[in-house]
């Protein structure tokens, strides 16, 4: 049985709103999710703690002015 976008029912009830908009959020964002993606896994093999700062701020930045929220 396929779902369709208003049934909930797999969620318990919980409407699914909330992460389709993060979705559609970071993809908006997706050349700044790349550059992040990118820096994690060029330094996989090195990881120390704040290594891709820089590119993760910008992402969250843009998610969170995309979704008109603040964490």
């Amino acid at each position: 049985m396929a779902l369709s976008a208003g049934d909930n029912s797999s969620m318990g009830g919980r409407s699914t709103k909330p992460l389709e908009k993060l979705a559609k959020a970071a993809y908006s964002c997706g050349p700044l999710a790349s550059a992040y993606g990118q820096c994690v896994l060029r330094n996989y093999d090195q990881n120390t703690k704040g290594m891709c700062t820089k590119q993760f701020v910008a992402f969250k930045s843009c998610v969170m002015k995309e979704m008109r929220k603040k964490w």
